[in-house]
Order: structure tokens, then C-alpha cells, then sequence
């Protein structure tokens, strides 16, 4: 039998190898690794339960590692809290998605203590939060937009605002999404 081509150290964008189905490795809290449309090397946990101890998962390339993961990207999931692992395992993470999970109240639990100090860009849509605390985001010092857009906001304490020097805008259900710059 013919052996598939190794691929080359690098690839350009238009020439990523095609994904694994999806959820072929939720099963184990196994990353899909993949390159999105921006171009971010991304770690795709659908579908995972709701507490994760490890995550694994083979990269694109020998040259990708868990540095190089600039995006994770939690959907369908019974998430009740973002796993604490989660930035040190991925110390560059900049975008994270946890959508349509478990989550319902935004505290200082939720990150499980800590922050990346490289995260820009959260998205918490369509999980049924009802709730976020003043010192829900602490240590999130670098985020720049967050997405509640899908959720039952009952109660909101928007001091947590303060604890968010680079904040610039928070997405809601509604036309009255908050611009802060």
C-alpha cells in the first residue's frame, strides 16, 4: 500500500488538512485541533461533561503545541465552571467560547480562581446565565469584548466592569449592547 505525503513543516492557510468529525474525541476531553477562519489555531472541546481534569489531544503538525493554541472553543457541553487548567495548559489563549453549556451564574468561582492574562475575547452565549457578580472577571485584565447575547440576565452587577481596564464592549439579547469606549 502507498503511504499518504508527510506534510511539510508549515502550511499556508488554504491548504489545512480537512477536520475530524465532530465530537470524535469528546468522549476523552480530547482538543480537535484545527485553524479557523481567522486563522487561530484552535482547541475544540464539544460536547465534554462537567468536570475536566485533563485535556489531550494530538496537534496538527510535531511543530504546533499547546503554546501555539491561541483559541478554545467549548459548545453543547455541561460545563458548570471554565476548568482552572485551561490557562496554564494554554498560556496564549486569547478567545474562548463557552457556548450553549451549564453555565447559569458568573461569579468568582467560575474561572476557578484565575484568568489568563492574554485573554481578549469572551463568549458566553446561549448558556442560560442568570446572573453575574462584581468580582465575576477578576484577573481578566485584558479583556476587551464579552458576548452574553442568548441569556437570561436577571441581575447583573456591573462593577465587574472595574476590574476590566481594556474592556470596549459587552454584547446583550438586545440593540442596547453596551459600547464602553
Amino acid at each position: 500500500p502507498t503511504l499518504p505525503p508527510t506534510l511539510p513543516p508549515t502550511l499556508p492557510p488554504t491548504q489545512q488538512p480537512t477536520l475530524p468529525p465532530p465530537g470524535s474525541c469528546s468522549s476523552e476531553k480530547a482538543c480537535r485541533y484545527y485553524v479557523d477562519a481567522y486563522e487561530r489555531y484552535t482547541c475544540d472541546l464539544h460536547g465534554v461533561d462537567s468536570v475536566i481534569t485533563s485535556i489531550t489531544g494530538t496537534h496538527m503538525t510535531p511543530l504546533h503545541t499547546d503554546q501555539d493554541v491561541t483559541r478554545v472553543y467549548f459548545t453543547s457541553s455541561d460545563l458548570i465552571r471554565i476548568p482552572a487548567l485551561l490557562f496554564t495548559k494554554f498560556p496564549n489563549l486569547k478567545y474562548l467560547t463557552v457556548a450553549n453549556c451549564s453555565l447559569d451564574v458568573i461569579d468568582d468561582q467560575t474561572f476557578g480562581g484565575q484568568c489568563g492574562p492574554n485573554l481578549m475575547h469572551l463568549d458566553m452565549s446561549f448558556n442560560g446565565v442568570k446572573g453575574v457578580s462584581s468580582s465575576a472577571f477578576q484577573g481578566c485584565s485584558s479583556l476587551e469584548s464579552i458576548d452574553f447575547t442568548g441569556n437570561e440576565l436577571d441581575y447583573l452587577d456591573i462593577q465587574f466592569v472595574q476590574a476590566l481596564p481594556k474592556l470596549k464592549r459587552i454584547y446583550f439579547n438586545r440593540p442596547d449592547d453596551m459600547n464602553l469606549t
